[in-house]
């Protein structure tokens, strides 16, 4: 995480990667972090890994969406809209390593991570 505020005693708010933010209103108690699944995962990509194209599939097309490619050291290397539910992307040109794809639109942001063999 990048950022802790507490507002008050006891709500606070975690700032991290991929704009994640989380809150708390119990001051943190009873919480964890950890490696959590999420149902509301809304693209996919395939093949992962892959070596020359992959395809972001996506359930919802959001207003104004887009999706960022990172490098692990969070350095932004692309940058696309989504017009269309499949998006297809030339990456022969990366070199090998794992990426991270983050899906913004009007009111979500969510990740995925892909491996360039």
């Amino acid at each position: 995480f990048y950022s802790v505020c507490f507002t008050d005693a006891n709500t606070g708010y975690l700032g991290g990667f991929f704009g994640t933010i989380l809150k708390t209103t119990n001051a943190g108690f009873g919480t964890s972090i950890g490696e959590t699944t999420s149902n509301h995962t809304t693209f996919t990509i395939h093949p992962n890994p892959s070596s020359d194209k992959i395809t972001i599939e996506t359930t919802v097309i959001p207003k104004k969406g887009q999706f960022s490619f990172f490098t692990m050291q969070g350095r932004e290397i692309i940058t696309c809209q989504i017009t269309e539910s499949k998006t297809q992307l030339d990456i022969t040109a990366l070199p090998s390593g794992v990426y991270f794809v983050r899906l913004t639109g009007d009111r979500t942001v969510q990740g995925e991570k892909f491996v360039k063999h």
